[in-house]
């Protein structure tokens, strides 16, 4: 067990730069995975208990926090009188998810969901909407282009 009474690090939302939020996070999947390798389930992965920090001694920039909720899966196996292996516990998670009640959502079956904007009540037929469409689809695509090739060279976006 480790108390801590000074500042370690600092919240997640509070990243300094992309690739120090993805270097974070990579070290958080890191530990959970070590958690897990020596029996324990965290169960309580989200903001609040991830930190990052500046600390340049250390080769890790995430840390996961606050394992209240974690336990012992071998144990917790052992209990429920399962075969003690990470194949068991493999096996009592499917059957623990399919044991669930299924979590409908409110989302329309299956099919190609029309895009916003023109439609047939506008007055034009179905060529006409589909050519507007791969014209929109085109722009955005070279919208996103230009934004890369901005991003590249010196051009701000007042001189573009």
């Amino acid at each position: 067990m480790r108390l801590m009474f000074e500042t370690v690090g600092r919240r997640l939302s509070w990243f300094k730069s992309t690739r120090g939020l993805t270097r974070g996070l990579r070290d958080v999947i890191y530990g959970h995975r070590q958690r897990y390798l020596s029996r324990v389930i965290h169960r309580d992965i989200s903001e609040k208990n991830v930190v990052l920090s500046d600390d340049t001694t250390t080769c890790f920039v995430g840390c996961l926090l606050d394992l209240d909720y974690g336990f012992n899966w071998r144990e917790f196996l052992k209990r429920a009188g399962w075969e003690v292996s990470e194949v068991s516990w493999k096996r009592y998670v499917e059957e623990y998810d399919c044991s669930l009640p299924e979590r409908m959502r409110p989302v329309p079956p299956e099919r190609d969901i029309p895009l916003m904007g023109l439609a047939n009540e506008d007055g034009l037929n179905d060529d006409a909407i589909l050519l507007i469409r791969e014209v929109s689809l085109a722009q955005t695509k070279m919208g996103e282009r230009m934004v890369r090739i901005m991003a590249l060279s010196d051009i701000t976006v007042a001189e573009f």
